[in-house]
Protein backbone atom coordinates (compact mmCIF):
# COMPACT_ATOMS: atom_id res chain seq x y z
CA UNK A 1 0.00 0.00 0.00
CA UNK A 2 2.89 2.25 0.55
CA UNK A 3 4.28 1.94 -2.76
CA UNK A 4 1.01 2.16 -4.53
CA UNK A 5 0.34 5.68 -2.56
CA UNK A 6 4.28 6.69 -3.95
CA UNK A 7 3.06 6.06 -7.57
CA UNK A 8 -0.06 7.60 -7.41
CA UNK A 9 1.80 10.45 -5.87
CA UNK A 10 3.47 10.75 -9.06
CA UNK A 11 0.65 9.57 -11.19
CA UNK A 12 -2.85 10.46 -10.15
CA UNK A 13 -4.36 9.25 -12.94
CA UNK A 14 -2.03 5.26 -12.94
CA UNK A 15 -5.57 3.12 -13.59
CA UNK A 16 -3.99 -0.01 -12.02
CA UNK A 17 -2.11 1.77 -9.08
CA UNK A 18 -5.84 3.09 -7.96
CA UNK A 19 -7.19 -0.10 -8.04
CA UNK A 20 -4.64 -2.19 -6.40
CA UNK A 21 -4.52 0.30 -3.70
CA UNK A 22 -8.28 0.71 -3.73
CA UNK A 23 -8.86 -3.13 -3.29
CA UNK A 24 -5.90 -3.45 -0.52
CA UNK A 25 -8.15 -1.00 1.36
CA UNK A 26 -11.28 -2.62 1.19
CA UNK A 27 -9.54 -6.09 2.07
CA UNK A 28 -8.90 -4.12 5.12
CA UNK A 29 -12.22 -2.65 5.57
CA UNK A 30 -11.76 0.53 4.78
CA UNK A 31 -14.49 1.12 2.07
CA UNK A 32 -14.77 4.78 2.16
CA UNK A 33 -11.30 5.07 1.75
CA UNK A 34 -11.28 2.54 -1.38
CA UNK A 35 -14.31 3.21 -2.90
CA UNK A 36 -13.22 6.73 -4.93
CA UNK A 37 -9.68 4.71 -5.75
CA UNK A 38 -12.07 2.27 -7.01
CA UNK A 39 -14.43 4.72 -8.81
CA UNK A 40 -11.38 6.30 -10.49
CA UNK A 41 -10.03 2.78 -11.84
CA UNK A 42 -13.47 2.18 -13.42
CA UNK A 43 -13.52 5.81 -14.81
CA UNK A 44 -10.06 5.39 -15.80
CA UNK A 45 -9.98 2.20 -17.75
CA UNK A 46 -14.05 1.54 -18.22
CA UNK A 47 -13.48 -2.04 -20.42
CA UNK A 48 -11.24 -3.72 -17.60
CA UNK A 49 -14.05 -5.81 -16.15
CA UNK A 50 -12.51 -6.63 -13.11
CA UNK A 51 -12.05 -2.93 -12.39
CA UNK A 52 -15.45 -2.58 -12.72
CA UNK A 53 -16.47 -5.94 -10.41
CA UNK A 54 -13.89 -4.45 -7.67
CA UNK A 55 -15.82 -0.87 -7.87
CA UNK A 56 -19.63 -3.03 -7.34
CA UNK A 57 -18.17 -5.23 -4.19
CA UNK A 58 -17.38 -2.35 -2.73
CA UNK A 59 -20.56 -0.27 -3.33
CA UNK A 60 -22.85 -3.59 -2.04
CA UNK A 61 -20.81 -3.48 0.87
CA UNK A 62 -21.49 0.03 1.46
CA UNK A 63 -24.87 -0.65 1.18
CA UNK A 64 -25.84 1.01 -2.34
CA UNK A 65 -26.64 -2.56 -4.18
CA UNK A 66 -28.30 -0.53 -6.77
CA UNK A 67 -25.21 1.16 -8.12
CA UNK A 68 -23.60 -2.31 -7.69
CA UNK A 69 -26.22 -3.92 -9.70
CA UNK A 70 -25.14 -1.30 -12.86
CA UNK A 71 -21.71 -1.73 -12.65
CA UNK A 72 -21.86 -5.70 -12.57
CA UNK A 73 -24.26 -5.42 -16.22
CA UNK A 74 -21.69 -3.26 -17.61
CA UNK A 75 -19.42 -5.85 -17.25
CA UNK A 76 -21.57 -8.20 -18.24
CA UNK A 77 -22.20 -6.41 -21.51
CA UNK A 78 -17.94 -6.31 -22.33
CA UNK A 79 -17.38 -10.05 -20.64
CA UNK A 80 -20.82 -11.90 -21.06
CA UNK A 81 -19.09 -15.13 -19.68
CA UNK A 82 -16.69 -13.28 -16.42
CA UNK A 83 -17.89 -15.53 -13.89
CA UNK A 84 -16.70 -12.93 -11.26
CA UNK A 85 -19.57 -10.90 -12.37
CA UNK A 86 -22.35 -12.79 -12.03
CA UNK A 87 -21.40 -14.03 -8.86
CA UNK A 88 -20.84 -10.34 -7.53
CA UNK A 89 -24.64 -9.28 -9.40
CA UNK A 90 -25.93 -12.20 -7.59
CA UNK A 91 -25.12 -10.92 -4.28
CA UNK A 92 -26.20 -7.53 -4.62
CA UNK A 93 -29.47 -8.78 -6.37
CA UNK A 94 -29.94 -10.75 -3.09
CA UNK A 95 -29.73 -7.51 -1.43
CA UNK A 96 -32.06 -5.68 -3.52
CA UNK A 97 -34.47 -8.19 -2.43
CA UNK A 98 -34.00 -9.74 -6.54
CA UNK A 99 -33.73 -13.53 -5.61
CA UNK A 100 -35.67 -15.56 -8.57
CA UNK A 101 -32.94 -13.15 -10.53
CA UNK A 102 -29.93 -13.61 -7.83
CA UNK A 103 -30.40 -17.57 -8.90
CA UNK A 104 -29.07 -17.95 -12.22
CA UNK A 105 -26.61 -15.90 -12.06
CA UNK A 106 -25.12 -17.67 -9.37
CA UNK A 107 -25.15 -20.62 -10.94
CA UNK A 108 -23.06 -19.30 -13.82
CA UNK A 109 -20.54 -18.38 -11.59
CA UNK A 110 -20.68 -21.86 -10.03
CA UNK A 111 -20.29 -23.25 -13.52
CA UNK A 112 -16.77 -21.91 -13.86
CA UNK A 113 -15.90 -22.11 -10.44
CA UNK A 114 -17.36 -26.11 -9.24
CA UNK A 115 -15.64 -26.06 -6.13
CA UNK A 116 -16.04 -22.62 -4.66
CA UNK A 117 -17.49 -22.85 -1.24
CA UNK A 118 -18.92 -19.06 -0.91
CA UNK A 119 -21.04 -19.47 -4.06
CA UNK A 120 -22.27 -23.08 -2.97
CA UNK A 121 -23.15 -21.51 0.42
CA UNK A 122 -24.67 -17.65 -1.19
CA UNK A 123 -26.88 -20.19 -3.64
CA UNK A 124 -27.44 -22.42 -0.85
CA UNK A 125 -28.95 -19.72 0.91
CA UNK A 126 -31.12 -18.18 -1.52
CA UNK A 127 -32.56 -21.58 -2.03
CA UNK A 128 -33.36 -22.14 1.11
CA UNK A 129 -35.30 -19.04 1.60
CA UNK A 130 -36.90 -19.26 -1.49
CA UNK A 131 -38.09 -23.26 0.19
CA UNK A 132 -36.40 -25.45 -2.04
CA UNK A 133 -34.19 -26.87 0.57
CA UNK A 134 -33.70 -30.17 -0.57
CA UNK A 135 -31.94 -28.31 -3.81
CA UNK A 136 -30.39 -25.90 -1.04
CA UNK A 137 -29.12 -28.88 0.73
CA UNK A 138 -27.09 -30.34 -2.00
CA UNK A 139 -25.17 -26.58 -2.44
CA UNK A 140 -24.80 -26.19 1.60
CA UNK A 141 -23.20 -30.16 2.15
CA UNK A 142 -21.00 -29.11 -0.77
CA UNK A 143 -20.12 -25.65 1.55
CA UNK A 144 -20.35 -27.55 4.62
CA UNK A 145 -16.75 -28.47 4.88
CA UNK A 146 -15.43 -25.37 5.14
CA UNK A 147 -16.15 -25.69 9.07
CA UNK A 148 -17.83 -22.42 9.38
CA UNK A 149 -20.45 -22.10 11.86
CA UNK A 150 -22.93 -19.99 10.02
CA UNK A 151 -22.72 -22.60 6.94
CA UNK A 152 -23.36 -25.53 9.09
CA UNK A 153 -26.46 -23.21 10.93
CA UNK A 154 -27.63 -22.61 7.33
CA UNK A 155 -27.66 -26.19 6.36
CA UNK A 156 -29.32 -27.46 9.80
CA UNK A 157 -31.88 -24.72 9.09
CA UNK A 158 -32.18 -26.45 5.09
CA UNK A 159 -32.42 -30.52 7.04
CA UNK A 160 -35.09 -28.96 9.07
CA UNK A 161 -37.04 -27.43 6.35
CA UNK A 162 -37.06 -30.63 4.28
CA UNK A 163 -38.30 -32.27 7.61
CA UNK A 164 -34.87 -34.03 8.04
CA UNK A 165 -35.17 -33.43 11.88
CA UNK A 166 -32.05 -36.00 12.92
CA UNK A 167 -29.94 -34.21 10.26
CA UNK A 168 -30.63 -31.07 11.20
CA UNK A 169 -29.74 -31.89 15.21
CA UNK A 170 -26.08 -32.98 14.12
CA UNK A 171 -25.64 -30.37 11.72
CA UNK A 172 -26.68 -27.38 14.44
CA UNK A 173 -24.37 -29.38 17.33
CA UNK A 174 -21.47 -29.40 14.86
CA UNK A 175 -22.19 -25.22 14.39
CA UNK A 176 -22.27 -24.75 18.07
CA UNK A 177 -19.24 -26.93 18.65
CA UNK A 178 -17.16 -24.40 16.45
CA UNK A 179 -15.77 -20.49 17.58
CA UNK A 180 -18.54 -17.76 16.64
CA UNK A 181 -17.47 -14.71 15.98
CA UNK A 182 -18.28 -11.70 19.04
CA UNK A 183 -20.83 -10.57 17.10
CA UNK A 184 -22.74 -13.79 16.05
CA UNK A 185 -23.41 -15.13 19.63
CA UNK A 186 -26.61 -14.15 19.23
CA UNK A 187 -27.55 -16.15 16.27
CA UNK A 188 -25.90 -19.19 17.99
CA UNK A 189 -28.09 -18.66 20.98
CA UNK A 190 -31.11 -18.79 18.34
CA UNK A 191 -29.47 -21.72 16.53
CA UNK A 192 -29.55 -23.29 20.40
CA UNK A 193 -33.02 -22.79 20.78
CA UNK A 194 -34.16 -24.29 16.91
CA UNK A 195 -32.30 -27.24 18.22
CA UNK A 196 -33.94 -28.01 21.02
CA UNK A 197 -37.14 -27.65 18.79
CA UNK A 198 -35.67 -29.98 16.36
CA UNK A 199 -34.96 -32.37 18.54
CA UNK A 200 -38.59 -32.94 20.08
CA UNK A 201 -39.81 -33.41 16.46
CA UNK A 202 -37.19 -36.02 16.16
CA UNK A 203 -38.30 -37.70 19.60
CA UNK A 204 -42.16 -37.15 18.19
CA UNK A 205 -41.29 -38.39 14.64
CA UNK A 206 -39.78 -41.83 15.99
Amino acid sequence: MEHLRKVLAIDPEHPQANANLGVALARRGSVDEALPLLEKAAELAPLDVKNLINLAGALTEKGRPAEAVRRCRQALVIDPEYHDAHNTLAVALVTTGELDEAIPHFEKALAADPESVEIHYNLGRVLLTRKRADQAILHLEKASGSQRPAVLATLADAYAEAGRFPDAVLAGRRALSLPWPPNERQAAESLRARIATWESRSVAGR
